[in-house]
């Protein structure tokens, strides 16, 4: 439980101010811009995944272990159906973060990256 809260409240609070930071950031080279972008999602979705963490929490200082939140049927599955959903693209995104620092290292010189692997 201390560890739920531990992360929801740095997680959240950590990757609130990078995405503060990255959206607020200029730059006019594609590939930074590219990056700043993926940057922006990444730590975008990661907030929610924090966040979603309350139900758990919630749940894990009830008295039953079972929490009022997670009790409601709809609210189980529409909860689970959103968790594995960010935890999906948070796992895609990196993959993409990768894809797109291997292709800098494959084509140093390129700029225009976006072309490359399109995001938003």
């Amino acid at each position: 439980g201390g560890a739920h809260v531990l992360v929801l409240v740095v997680g959240s609070t950590l990757n609130l101010l990078t995405f503060i930071y990255f959206a607020t950031f200029n730059t006019r080279n594609d590939n930074s811009n590219y990056f700043k972008r993926l940057y922006v999602v990444i730590t975008f979705v990661d907030f929610w995944i924090c966040a979603a963490l309350l139900p758990v929490i919630e749940a894990t200082f009830s008295a039953n272990r079972e929490g009022a939140l997670l009790m409601n049927n709809l609210f189980c599955d529409i909860w689970a159906a959103l968790w594995n959903l960010l935890t999906s693209m948070s796992i895609f995104l990196v993959g993409m973060l990768s894809i797109s620092r291997l292709t800098i290292l494959m084509y140093p010189g390129r700029n225009g990256h976006s072309a490359l692997i399109p995001l938003l």
